[in-house]
């Protein structure tokens, strides 16, 4: 985690916001690597997620778990937060109170600290509807046996607060994609990481009814709320390991003893799908043979740094009409290809 928040605090942009949801098992530990990276000056706020469900009082545990807490961080003084309204009912005039339609007297105050229940929200005329209930085992938003799920309304607050409708939001630990559902729904970029196995087994499937607008989950959530239809679209990158790199590698060890290897010193090649033609000094490369999925040209894009423009069956062109032939990929035309396959 501690990586993960260097990079989130780089990545961050100045007005942005970082959230940090955990459990009683590591909530002390992120408070201190928060301080440590984000600084003590940028703590914003511990919020409180009660939930009131997931057991009950026994001989071990008297008082049963039923929250967890959200550490709330900016980058800097700058930062970006949208305020927003709650309807306060009192029992009779106060100041600069109104009578609503059942004759109560009531005003609209500053919104504090509501984060559980059904209740509205007010911008300004505009009323928003929050639903921020936890996903039992009956709910439709339940995936599994996830025990920390958490429901799409606590997200549509908290990116409500502090994004802007086009904004990017990153989510380092994606779980189910229940921050990148919400973010999406609600007209946000994304960008989801997920080192488990959830990414195949949860995320894309889920990611794929939430575009269809319809599955076995879908519609959940705040899709009611925001009227969503379905629509847009994502790409998904699956990183080679240093492991499979290391096990689709050829080494040169000293004794022929694979513990003697070297690797400042060993040629080390992906031997899967590679041609070389020592005499004539020709490489040859079929990345399919390495990853029978693999996209060629999203991965050359992400090598060379440019946008793709137009992709044929025989060929892939970039943003400035340079184009790569895709029957023809050999290290004499194409050298930069080379380091995606070969170290030295």
């Amino acid at each position: 985690m501690e990586n993960r928040l260097e990079l989130a605090k780089e990545l961050l942009k100045g007005d942005g916001s970082l959230f940090l949801h955990l459990d009683y098992n590591a909530n002390f530990y992120g408070r201190i690597l928060l301080n440590s990276i984000l600084g003590e000056n940028n703590f914003r706020n511990e919020i409180i997620w009660a939930y009131r469900t997931g057991g009950s009082p026994s001989k071990n545990n008297p008082l049963a778990s039923k929250h967890d807490t959200i550490f709330y961080y900016s980058k800097s003084d700058n930062l970006f937060f949208k305020k927003f309204k709650e309807k306060v009912i009192y029992e009779k005039p106060f100041f600069t109170t109104q009578k609503d339609e059942n004759g109560n007297y009531y005003a609209l105050v500053n919104l504090r600290d509501i984060f559980e229940g059904i209740y509205t929200i007010f911008e300004g005329d505009r009323k928003i509807t929050l639903n921020v209930k936890p996903v039992i085992n009956v709910s439709a938003e339940r995936i599994e046996n996830f025990l920390t799920q958490k429901p799409e309304g606590l997200l549509k607050q908290i990116i409500l607060l502090s994004t802007r409708e086009g904004n990017l939001i990153m989510d380092f630990f994606s779980g189910t994609g229940t921050t990148l559902t919400t973010a999406h729904k609600m007209k946000r970029k994304w960008i989801g990481v997920e080192c488990e196995e959830y990414f195949e087994k949860i995320i894309l499937p889920r990611m794929k009814e939430v575009l269809a607008g319809r599955g076995n989950h879908e519609p959940c959530g705040i899709s009611e709320e925001v009227n969503w239809q379905g629509g847009g679209f994502f790409k998904y990158y699956e990183l080679e390991q240093f492991e499979d790199t290391l096990r689709k590698a050829v080494y040169k060890p000293k004794d022929d003893k694979i513990e003697n290897i070297e690797f400042n010193l060993d040629i080390k090649l992906a031997k899967d799908g590679l041609e070389i033609d020592y005499e004539k000094k020709f490489a040859k490369y079929t990345f399919e043979k390495l990853y029978p999925d693999v996209d060629i040209p999203e991965t050359i894009s992400n090598l060379i740094g440019k946008k793709i423009k137009k992709i044929t069956r025989d060929k892939v062109v970039f943003e400035d009409d340079f184009e790569v032939d895709l029957n023809n990929l050999t290290f004499e035309k194409y050298p930069f290809l080379k380091p995606l396959i070969w170290w030295e």
